[in-house]
């Protein structure tokens, strides 16, 4: 248990090195690693740069699911527009296909999520009607 919450203290570190305009997460990572080959630790390195990762991927990542297969041209053009209309970066984007959506599209970001999707209409006259 003790290694749960020291993953978690040093994750949380590595993490605020990757949100510092400054920062040098790279750096962090080798000087981290330094410290834990000191303390026998070294297997949790992977943990908390994973750990660090998913952090930032919540909070700065954004995930577009669409309904079915389009060129690559389409799908650069939809990553452009959608991520510029609600002042997201392209760095951290995750395109993929979920068929269960019928058609349109799902956008889900740290802290939003755009239902643009047939399922999602067609669930929302659902419970409307329930």
């Amino acid at each position: 248990m003790i290694n749960q919450s020291e993953i978690l203290i040093w994750t949380r570190a590595l993490f605020s090195v990757m949100e510092d305009e400054g920062g040098n997460p790279a750096e962090a990572a080798l000087r981290l690693e330094e410290i834990l080959k000191k303390k026998k630790k070294a297997y949790l390195l992977s943990k908390i740069i994973r750990g660090a990762k998913s952090l930032y991927y919540r909070k700065h990542g954004v995930k577009i699911s669409l309904a079915k297969e389009h060129s690559e041209d389409f799908v650069q053009e939809i990553k452009g527009k959608l991520l510029s209309s609600f002042g997201k970066k392209p760095g951290n984007t995750e395109v993929c296909v979920e068929p269960d959506l019928i058609g349109g599209f799902r956008m889900k970001g740290g802290n939003f999520l755009v239902k643009a999707s047939v399922k999602d209409f067609l669930d929302e006259i659902k419970s409307n009607i329930n």
